[in-house]
C-alpha cells in the first residue's frame, strides 16, 4: 500500500467518525454556538504485511513496543490492523464573527458605548447577545433605542455591515425576518427604498446582491440550528388553518 492510499483511508475514516456533531447550543437570546461533540476518532485500517507500509509499521510496532502499543499492527501472514485515535486538542466555540468595538455600531457614540461598557457589554458580539428590556435598565437608554443596537449587533454578527445593519433596522427586518423572507422580495424591498433615500446611506454606499445574499444564508442557517419557526410562517400557518376550519364548517352545513 502506497503512502498516499494509507493517508486516503486515514482521511476517510475520520470523516465517518466526525460526522456526529452537536448542531448548536443557544441561549436564550437565540445566540448560536456550535461545537464539537467528539473526544476522540479511533481509527482502524487493514494492513497487507507483504506492502512496504504493512512491513514499515510492523517494523515500527516491534522496535517501539513499549510506547507505540496501540498502533496494533499484527506480524506474520495475512492481512494486519493500523489502529491508533485522534484526540482534539481543543473544542470550543465556533464563532466567526469579530470582536468589534460598540462604537462601530451606527448611532452609538463614546459616551454611549461607556454606558454599555459599564453595564457590562463588552463589544458587539456580547451586545448581540443581550436582551433589549435588560440593557435598558441597566444603561438607562430607552427600550426601544437598546433594540435597535442590540438588531444592529446581530446583523453584523451574520456578516452585514455598520451600514447595512443600520439600513436593514431602518427597514424594520430583523434576523427572524430576513430566514422567513424570500431573497427577490427582501431585495426589492432595500432596492425600493435605497431609491427613495429612505436609508441615509452614505453617496458612494451601495447594497449590492452578494451582501444581502450573504447575509441572509447565515440567517436562514442560523434559525434552522436554533429552531425557530419564522413569524411570518407562523401567521401562514394560522390563516391556512383558518381557512380549511371555514371549508370544514361550509361542508357540514351544506350536508345538514
Amino acid at each position: 500500500m502506497e503512502y498516499a492510499e494509507l493517508m486516503s483511508r486515514v482521511q476517510a475514516s475520520l470523516q465517518r467518525g466526525v460526522e456526529t456533531v452537536e448542531r448548536s447550543r443557544l441561549d436564550r437570546e437565540g445566540e448560536t454556538r456550535v461545537y464539537l461533540s467528539v473526544e476522540s476518532v479511533d481509527v482502524e485500517i487493514p494492513v497487507r504485511p507483504e506492502t512496504q507500509a504493512g512491513t514499515e509499521a510492523i517494523r515500527q510496532s516491534e522496535s517501539d513496543a513499549g510506547d507505540l502499543d496501540e498502533l496494533g499492527v499484527t506480524p506474520g501472514e495475512g492481512d494486519g490492523r493500523l489502529r491508533f485515535s485522534f484526540v482534539p486538542s481543543k473544542v470550543g466555540e465556533l464563532d466567526p464573527s469579530p470582536r468589534l468595538p460598540l462604537s462601530y455600531l451606527q448611532g452609538i457614540g463614546e459616551a454611549t458605548a461607556e454606558r454599555l461598557r459599564r453595564a457590562g457589554v463588552e463589544d458587539v458580539r456580547d451586545l448581540a447577545r443581550r436582551d433589549p428590556r435588560a440593557v435598558a435598565v441597566e444603561t438607562g437608554l430607552s427600550e426601544a433605542r437598546t433594540k435597535r443596537f442590540i438588531d444592529m449587533a446581530r446583523h453584523v454578527k451574520l456578516g452585514a455591515d455598520s451600514q447595512l445593519a443600520e439600513a436593514l433596522v431602518r427597514l424594520n427586518i430583523d434576523r427572524r425576518t430576513l430566514a422567513a423572507t424570500p431573497g427577490e422580495e427582501l431585495k426589492r424591498t432595500v432596492r425600493e427604498a435605497e431609491q427613495k433615500g429612505e436609508l441615509s446611506l452614505p453617496q458612494q454606499y451601495r447594497i449590492d446582491d452578494s451582501m444581502l445574499d450573504a447575509v441572509m444564508h447565515r440567517a436562514e442557517r442560523t434559525s434552522v440550528l436554533s429552531g425557530d419557526v419564522p413569524e411570518r410562517v407562523l401567521e401562514h400557518g394560522a390563516v391556512r388553518e383558518s381557512l380549511q376550519t371555514e371549508r370544514f364548517e361550509d361542508q357540514n352545513q351544506s350536508t345538514e
